[in-house]
């Protein structure tokens, strides 16, 4: 049985007990189970993990809007058509405090932190394992997981609700930042600095590394049969895994910034992407173009995926055409700034005023596969490049049978790409855009691109520099997945989107603006300070 199948196995009284971190508190009910009844087996402790990737599942996290939706929306690639006040229209313009954008600002914060408070509830007990109910192999690889997500989770928050671009914040060694909890209780936790919270990050990734050194995802040794019987340490990839906590890791020393940092994020990518074959595999033209449904997610990319079972319709649902649907919640991007200002898919025809196919970045497989392009026009009768592309990612595709489709459902959370841009940031860093245009220059390969870039041709043709073709690599791999605000945000950015050509003038963005607020409720009755 495949771990993603086993996800929706759990019986409803569980599922119940798993939704909310304060059902843990109910001390009995004929639809609830507290956790010191449930975590008595090991089959009740997998229940509890499996619990803990439902939540990250849900549409409130990362099945829709810490990834697609409203982190995705952040960054404001996208145009928003509904003529009346929404979500998007204030997410996107930076007015967080409008009624219509709180709700999903605090769900996310909300719904973030009952799963910490359940990864904290299963820990306190896996690591006490009371009469010996796990296995030393089954309590190391539960124990690794939870530290891992406890961190994985707190980065984000800190990413969403915290500042960025850490080393240029003057008071960073006092200012306090999220709360980072580590037990389960119902005493309140308090903030801390920032450079302490990111060590309590390090220290869970490091000591979750340690118990994952175990884990079969590395090749190097198979779960023991008695522990396995159902399979449900296959498929790791969709769990926490060795490889997952270690890019993760790489991610917080990303965030904290500074050179030691960046070293030590360096160092963790270049064994990541040293694991070709282990780690990872590149996806082919066969993946997209051959028989069958193309992996549009590049699955066999992913470090660390979900399985969200109602993907279909969380993200089909909004890819209809808005022509027809004029109210429909499709992400769309002008089409000039796809296919020209990103991609360099076309080149622009001074002398005919037109737009002309078939340039340098053509042929990219991300071009291609994530984005489609819709008959909206922005004017009546307008040219080709008044239309608009949607993007098209995570579209699920109905191939008409109920055959089995392996990258059916996941969503990505982290990917290796992310793990090359980290070792061309870090040569950037010292100066040595050679080696991160290299970097740059072997993702495009992958993508299906035979023609490198050069140095002369980003300066002299595209007026850039190498750092902003690396910020149009992180928009080519990573809109529709929610990472494109946090590259935005660790840079302090003040205007990325022109970057790529937006003339909207509400896209200037400030320390503040990157900064999600607190719930209402945290800053008067917690007393937080953000």
């Amino acid at each position: 049985m495949k771990t993603r199948t086993l996800l929706y196995t759990l019986s409803a009284s569980v599922l119940m007990t798993l939704t909310s971190c304060n059902n843990w508190l109910d001390t009995g009910s004929s639809t609830q189970i507290r956790g010191d009844e449930l975590l008595k087996t090991e089959a009740g402790f997998l229940d509890a993990l499996t619990g803990i990737y439902m939540n990250m599942s849900s549409s409130s996290m990362y099945g829709k809007n810490m990834t697609s939706y409203v982190v995705d929306m952040l960054a404001q690639p996208y145009t928003d058509f509904r003529s009346a006040s929404n979500e998007r229209s204030a997410l996107m313009s930076g007015q967080y405090n409008d009624a219509q954008a709180v709700p999903f600002i605090e769900s996310m914060w909300n719904n973030t932190y009952k799963t910490i408070a359940s990864i904290n509830n299963e820990l306190k007990y896996v690591e006490a394992n009371e009469d010996e109910v796990l296995s030393p192999f089954v309590q190391n690889m539960i124990k690794g997981e939870l530290l891992a997500l406890r961190a994985f989770l707190h980065l984000d928050l800190m990413r969403l609700y915290g500042y960025g671009d850490l080393q240029n914040m003057e008071d960073r060694e006092t200012h306090p930042t999220i709360p980072y909890v580590t037990v389960y209780a119902k005493e309140t936790t308090p903030q801390l600095t920032y450079p302490k919270t990111i060590e309590l990050m390090i220290t869970d990734l490091e000591n979750a590394i340690k118990c994952l050194e175990i884990d079969p995802i590395r090749g190097k040794n198979e779960a023991p049969e008695a522990a396995n019987k159902d399979g449900y340490w296959n498929n790791r990839v969709y769990h926490m895994n060795y490889f997952a906590a270690q890019a993760t890791l790489a991610r917080v020393y990303m965030w904290e910034g500074s050179a030691e940092s960046l070293k030590k994020a360096f160092d963790i990518a270049e064994e990541l992407t040293g694991l070709e074959g282990t780690a990872y595999k590149w996806v082919t033209a066969s993946d997209l173009y051959g028989a069958g449904t193309p992996d549009r997610v590049f699955s066999k990319e992913h470090l660390f995926t979900l399985n969200v079972y109602n993907l279909k319709k969380i993200v089909n649902d909004e890819m209809i055409d808005f022509v027809y649907q004029p109210n429909a919640l499709t992400n769309v991007i002008k089409w000039s700034r796809v296919a020209y200002d990103i991609f360099n898919a076309y080149s622009y025809d001074y002398d005919t005023g037109e737009y002309v196919p078939g340039y340098i970045g053509f042929d990219d497989y991300r071009f291609d596969m994530h984005f489609k392009e819709t008959s909206k026009q922005s004017t009546a009768g307008g040219s080709t490049q008044d239309k608009y592309y949607m993007g098209y990612k995570l579209y699920q595709t109905d191939n008409g049978s109920t055959a089995a489709v392996d990258f059916r459902d996941m969503l990505p959370l982290i990917k290796i790409s992310e793990m090359y841009y980290i070792m061309a940031e870090y040569y950037l860093s010292q100066s040595n855009e050679d080696k991160a245009l290299e970097i740059i220059n072997l993702i495009r390969s992958k993508r299906g691109l035979s023609q490198p870039l050069t140095k002369d041709q980003i300066e002299n043709e595209f007026w850039m520099e190498v750092f902003d073709e690396l910020t149009k690599e992180y928009m080519r791999e990573f809109i529709g997945e929610g990472q494109l605000f946090y590259f935005f945000k660790r840079y302090n950015l003040e205007n990325p989107i022109n970057i790529y050509g937006n003339d909207n003038e509400n896209n200037t963005f400030t320390s503040t603006r990157y900064l999600l607020p607190y719930p209402k409720d945290e800053l008067e009755i917690g007393g937080r300070v953000q």
